[in-house]
């Protein structure tokens, strides 16, 4: 008798002992949906973040904003475990249209290039030519680059291909900063934009 209640208190220790061993929940992966690519990144700074933009690819995570991800905001998910987060680019705001009874007619946007073709045969843009410059700049220029094409720049197809020039700040391990000129020249499309030359003097 002594026997079989030594036996049964044990074996209700063992359940209660088992019971309190329970793991830590795991940590749940934040909402970044609405947030550009930089800043998800930095908010998921605990996981790997892979960005999903279909067909393009991402340069610079700045310019994407997040649509959604997976595991769903809120998910319980390990450290260094793999958020993957679709990004599209943020569309330009567009002009309301104009009323019918509106006597002031819409302002006209000044063109912002000079007349001529836009993309190369290959079909490659400025924009992207200009994201694969800046993104070469950066990684060649590890410590310091700040690539100032919009203000101090040019672009124009030469030969089928995007020819870029622009002043760029450019930063060297010793923290010392120094004015440059860029010439880049970018071939390739879109989808693939390659940098086929980069130049600093």
């Amino acid at each position: 008798m002594k026997k079989t209640t030594t036996a049964s208190v044990v074996a209700c220790l063992m359940l209660v002992l088992a019971g309190c061993s329970e793991p830590a929940p795991l940590p749940r992966v934040p909402d970044v949906v609405g947030m550009d690519g930089a800043a998800a990144e930095d908010s998921l700074a605990d996981y790997e973040v892979e960005f999903d933009a279909g067909d393009d690819h991402v340069f610079i995570r700045s310019n994407w904003n997040v649509d959604s991800m997976d595991p769903a905001a809120g998910s319980p998910l390990q450290e260094g475990e793999t958020v993957v987060l679709s990004v599209s680019k943020p569309d330009a705001e567009e002009s309301p249209e104009p009323s019918e009874t509106s006597s002031t007619p819409a302002p006209t946007a000044a063109p912002v290039q000079p007349a001529g073709p836009t993309t190369t045969s290959s079909g490659l843009d400025a924009g992207w030519a200009v994201t694969a410059c800046d993104q070469y700049g950066q990684d060649t220029y590890v410590y310091g680059w700040n690539g100032d094409w919009l203000i101090d720049g040019t672009s124009q197809i030469v030969d089928d291909k995007w020819f870029l020039k622009a002043g760029a700040d450019i930063t060297n391990a010793f923290g010392a900063e120094r004015r440059a000129t860029v010439e880049c020249t970018v071939v390739g499309s879109n989808g693939a934009p390659l940098v086929e030359s980069f130049l600093d003097y």
